[in-house]
């Protein structure tokens, strides 16, 4: 699983097949707002989470319970019609996890899109899989 950024604060990830997915989008439209997300993922690792709006980066659900922790939250970098879904790891200080995009024009949060999270999470977070 690939860094893709290390910045001042966090270091970005990618998760399994992430790359891959984001290659599948394609198009004009996505590569320019790739580019916008790719510089909000830059200002969050360089800057924090404060440096960014609510409106490009909202939370979204929670992610499951973590060794008596209480549930933290998971993210979206939002560049209509591109979504980035990503979680401040607990197991690996100052480390971000993008766990996948999608292309998306609707607001509203898929359960799907909050599975697949969840999937990741787990899979890093509890079972320590990280290739």
């Amino acid at each position: 699983m690939p860094r893709i950024y290390e910045g001042a604060i966090f270091d970005i990830w990618f998760c399994k097949k992430t790359q891959k997915r984001l290659e599948a989008l394609g198009g004009d439209v996505i590569a320019r707002k790739l580019l916008k997300a790719q510089m909000d993922w830059e200002r969050l690792a360089d800057h924090g989470k404060d440096s960014l709006s609510s409106e490009n980066f909202p939370s979204e659900d929670y992610l499951p319970s973590h060794e008596g922790k209480n549930n933290e939250r998971f993210y979206c970098f939002k560049r209509i019609p591109l979504r980035a879904y990503c979680w401040f790891s607990q197991k690996h200080e100052g480390r971000v996890y993008i766990s996948h995009f999608i292309h998306k024009k609707k607001q509203k949060l898929d359960a799907r899109d909050t599975e697949k999270v969840r999937k990741n999470w787990r899979r890093i977070e509890e079972d320590g899989d990280e290739d």
